[in-house]
């Protein structure tokens, strides 16, 4: 499955592309993220009754190491919550945050006038 997303904060916005399959070197869900100011990491999936566990590692664009576990809950066919468990950034622990809803945005439609695309 390919994805993309884009994060809203107060410090900005930032652009990225998530790719998740199955690994079958490790027979587990695994994810890969690329983000639009260098960052890049990679996940492991694993079920936990209705909702999934992932637990990642990224280098950041400024070259420092990054480890979260993240839980996504109440997942309907349009949102879902993320609560980040855990989160270090060179081994240093992280505040915690609270959990964020994720909305899907629904795909831009494009209809065909005379000469071309609208």
């Amino acid at each position: 499955m390919l994805r993309t997303f884009v994060i809203e904060t107060e410090d900005g916005t930032s652009q990225g592309t998530e790719v998740i399959g199955w690994d079958p070197q490790f027979q587990q869900i695994r994810s890969w993220s690329f983000f639009s100011d260098g960052t890049f990491g990679s996940g492991f999936w694993s079920k936990n009754g209705d909702s999934w566990v992932i637990k990642s590692v990224h280098t950041l664009s400024s070259g420092q190491l990054a480890e979260s576990i993240r839980v996504l809950s109440d997942i309907t066919e349009d949102s879902l919550q993320v609560t980040l468990k855990s989160s270090s950034i060179d081994g240093e622990l992280q505040p915690s945050r609270e959990p964020v809803t994720v909305r899907r945005v629904p795909e831009a439609t494009t209809k065909t006038v005379e000469g071309g695309q609208e």
